[in-house]
């Protein structure tokens, strides 16, 4: 008998719990799917480098390679109608044995189809692929590597990351800019990972007077007993912007922080520097175009305040039409209800 989407039990695993784009990914989608009546448990395998997401994503097992680990997602699955598996590392975990009775299983993909293009697959997640519900990639182009997973084409299904939309006021603006220690004036960056680590992207910035805001890691595994309740300093980064800034990917689909940066409002600049892929701008089409943003720094910059408002609005307008998690999250409800009629 085929469970109603609305009541299904909905099992996602993470290879670890790091503050990164994938698990920020998922907890919108926990929560999209669980104000759609699923019950939704979203776990890691094991703790990551600085574990931020260790208060809300528990962890199966101090290792992902461990047997314990595997013995305890064996369990987990028999909770669960469906089961989302988040990238190569849970693939692998779950490849390791065949379980009976298992439920479906779908294994999101972020950049491992470009990873895998270059590389053997791991036979465990050969093995997950081979048994496999249906695989959900980022973008359009990564479809391409169906027939190299074996997978049948139908059953490949592009769902993006899905973030949601928010309206920030000039007060606020100015007010996370005063908490951050930045001017009220001039036009401030936000650097997504990986070009918050890029020391030459940081160079142009300030050398075109702009000031920058970043999300430090945090290891929410310290805990201060006693201590007041830190700021958002993830919401204080992004509310000060005017813009946010990427460095990539080249051939994946629009990431999770760039989508997020867009969706408060933030013109989109995805620098190109010279040498790097021409397809740049192609990868990121559904998001960045003229009217949303830029693929120059310094276009962005001599641009002026007034421009880069108005592309900032397009780009949040642009997230609500393609990227809003009702939309992804309708996606993601269509197909965990298909595949729960398969079991």
């Amino acid at each position: 008998m085929s469970t109603p989407s609305s009541d299904l039990r909905v099992l996602q695993v993470l290879g670890h719990n790091d503050r990164d784009g994938v698990g920020q990914a998922s907890l919108e989608l926990h929560r999209e799917l669980a104000r759609r009546g699923m019950q939704v448990r979203t776990l890691a395998l094991a703790p990551g480098r600085e574990a931020g997401l260790s208060a809300v994503v528990p962890t199966m097992s101090p290792s992902a390679r461990s047997l314990a680990a595997h013995t305890q997602l064996r369990r987990e699955q028999r909770w669960a109608d469906v089961v989302i598996l988040r990238g190569q590392v849970p693939a692998a975990a779950a490849g390791l044995s065949r379980m009976s009775g298992a439920p479906p299983t779908v294994l999101a993909l972020t950049d491992e189809p470009e990873v895998w293009s270059d590389v053997p697959i791991p036979s465990r997640v050969m093995r997950l692929l081979g048994r496999a519900a249906a695989v959900v990639v980022t973008s359009p182009s990564q479809t391409a590597s169906a027939d190299r997973w074996h997978m049948d084409p139908a059953d490949v299904h592009v769902i993006p990351y899905g973030v949601t939309t928010t309206d920030v006021s000039d007060s606020r603006r100015v007010a996370s800019r005063a908490a951050l220690g930045l001017p009220a004036d001039g036009v401030v960056a936000h650097l997504t990972r990986p070009a918050a680590d890029d020391d030459g992207l940081r160079a142009r910035l300030e050398g075109l007077g702009v000031g920058i805001t970043v999300i430090e890691p945090r290891d929410d595994r310290i805990v201060h007993f006693g201590a007041p309740e830190p700021e958002d300093t993830e919401e204080l980064a992004v509310a000060a912007a005017d813009v946010v800034v990427s460095t990539g990917p080249e051939t994946s689909g629009p990431p999770w922080e760039l989508l997020r940066g867009a969706a408060w409002g933030r013109a989109v600049i995805v620098d190109r520097w010279p040498g790097r892929a021409p397809e740049l701008r192609g990868a990121l089409a559904e998001l960045l175009d003229d009217s949303t943003g830029w693929t120059d720094l310094g276009d962005a910059i001599t641009a002026g305040r007034a421009e880069i408002e108005r592309r900032g609005s397009a780009a949040r307008r642009r997230v609500a039409e393609r990227f809003s998690m009702p939309t992804v999250g309708a996606a993601w409800a269509d197909l965990l209800g298909s595949l729960s009629d398969r079991r």
